[in-house]
């Protein structure tokens, strides 16, 4: 039609205007823009020198940013040139056709079209109209907390998943009961949109329900194309769930252990050709197009120059600053010294178990200087220990990989007075703040002491960070009696294979290391 040849011109028009300002190849592909004259060029051109090759100004400390603005605008320019190509949620049918093809489609009282579509009924696969309805809450949850992409995943629909996915769906993101749309799709043996989920930046290794990943999934249903197609992908075969078994474990196919043992070489040439352009993957958790907060950040024993100065750039880059540390929180920012290390905390405790970003304050000042935050490599300004080196960076992979909290599949009894304070290092704990520390890990606080007898239930569980060591000794231990040495310590000391009463400065460094630590490195022998 002649109007889509008029609109592909003038996006050919526009795209030329989007050229490197250097080598003039369009569209420019991940722009980088010099902070101080504001040129852009390529990736291919975004070398590491200092000299601006189009006006000569000098960038200091080699600094550049991707432009969010042209990154966004090619995005957009891309996903209308897809549009155009396909026919697709522009060219609407006439009243006529539309019912011949949709004929349960009913009309709400605000006038929009909605759809009652069973699992085998493949109308909207084979449909190019697109309802608004369908993709302007890509990320509302219904009751069982499933958001569109799942429900699609479940159903089967290979179309409205694409659709989804160029809309901004999150592949990686968890249901009540902890399912990913990759595990449901894998689960109903759905090749076709494992595959579009996988390209689409979905993580094989994500623990679902009873920590059991996507490869458990496919091992236990016996989906042999899937199992292969997720080794192409690198799933961990080695990962173990909530029983201490790997996928390989459940195995019940010859095949599939041949492809297993086997493993794979990476090579992912056969992997099925798809239509959802990698400009549409891997969705930031803060979107990118919030017009209200950007940042929620937690300032952290700031000295009071960074955090005047945090105050005044808090309107600029959309931050919201809190006084108090809660789970929206989305990066802590503290005082370091020379090595990048922090002072531990409470409050640092609570962002390590969450998995936060822990910045150091340079980050402050290096964005009170530039006009555009949302590419910042926040791995320039993480801190490296708080204080054992590398623990923050774990806790936050950690998390991002959506992995179970330290504490898993944890019991946990303290044998504490409630009104006593309990001093460990330079922090000070009293029995209610430790129960909160357990809570957010994941762990699970009993306020009765419990007895042997009770917990035969646990007896196979295996605490997720340790599943992957069978001969560390709290390998099947579920149930911990924390008490301090003293005058408080618990009438009657465990040292059992599922229960063991443990001194309170193992659970803080539990933390503190990012495991669960084996007594006998503390110097806790097994005569308690």
């Amino acid at each position: 039609m002649d109007k889509w040849k008029r609109t592909e011109a003038a996006l050919d028009q526009f795209f030329s205007i989007l050229s490197c300002e250097i080598c003039h190849a369009k569209p420019v592909k991940d722009p980088k823009k010099f902070v101080i004259c504001g040129h852009f060029v390529c990736e291919a051109c975004n070398t590491n020198e200092q000299i601006c090759k189009v006006c000569s100004t000098r960038t200091p400390n080699n600094y550049k940013l991707s432009d969010h603005i042209l990154t966004n605008l090619i995005h957009d320019l891309h996903l209308m040139q897809e549009v155009i190509t396909e026919k697709k949620c522009f060219d609407v049918p006439n009243k006529e056709e539309h019912n011949k093809v949709l004929p349960n489609k009913t009309i709400s009282k605000k006038g929009e079209s909605k759809f009652s579509k069973s699992s085998n009924d493949s109308t909207l696969d084979n449909y190019n109209y697109v309802p608004k309805i369908m993709t302007k809450n890509v990320h509302k949850r219904n009751a069982k907390g499933e958001t569109p992409l799942h429900s699609a995943c479940l159903k089967g629909q290979v179309e409205y998943v694409k659709i989804l996915l160029m809309h901004g769906a999150k592949p990686n993101t968890k249901d009540n009961a902890n399912w990913t749309p990759l595990q449901e799709a894998v689960s109903m043996g759905f090749y076709d949109i494992t595959t579009l989920l996988l390209e689409a930046g979905a993580c094989p290794d994500t623990p679902g329900m009873d920590n059991r990943t996507a490869l458990h999934e496919a091992v236990l249903g016996n989906r042999e194309n899937e199992v292969q197609l997720l080794l192409r992908y690198h799933a961990n075969q080695n990962v173990f769930d909530r029983y201490g078994k790997k996928p390989i474990d459940y195995c019940s196919s010859e095949n599939i252990r041949k492809y297993l043992l086997e493993g794979t070489n990476g090579d992912t040439s056969e992997l099925l050709e798809l239509n959802v352009s990698s400009d549409y993957r891997n969705c930031l958790d803060i979107s990118i197009y919030s017009t209200t907060v950007q940042y929620i950040v937690f300032a952290s024993n700031l000295s009071d120059d960074n955090r005047q100065l945090l105050r005044r750039i808090a309107k600029k880059h959309r931050i919201k600053i809190v006084s108090a540390f809660s789970s929206s929180v989305t990066h802590v920012v503290v005082e370091t010294n020379d090595q990048n290390i922090t002072k531990l905390t409470y409050d640092i405790i609570l962002a390590l178990l969450h998995g936060k970003w822990i910045l150091n304050s340079q980050w402050i000042s290096i964005i009170a200087e530039i006009d555009d935050t949302i590419d910042i490599d926040f791995e320039l300004f993480e801190i490296i220990g708080s204080p054992v080196v590398g623990i923050p960076r774990k806790f936050r992979e950690n998390a991002e990989k959506q992995c179970p909290r330290l504490f898993n599949s944890c019991y946990f009894y303290f044998s504490l007075q409630s009104k006593n304070e309990y001093v460990i290092g330079d922090i000070r704990f009293t029995k209610e703040s430790l129960v909160k520390l357990v809570i957010e890990g994941e762990g699970t606080v009993l306020t009765r002491e419990p007895d042997p007898n009770d917990i035969k239930c646990t007896s196979q569980i295996t605490p997720f960070h340790v599943a992957n060591n069978p001969f560390h000794s709290l390998y099947k231990c579920t149930t911990f009696i924390i008490y301090m040495p003293g005058k408080d310590e618990p009438r009657i000391k465990y040292n059992m294979k599922t229960m063991k009463s443990l001194p309170l400065i193992w659970l803080i460094e539990c933390i503190e290391k990012f495991t669960l630590i084996d007594p006998t490195l503390l110097g806790i022998t097994s005569n308690l």
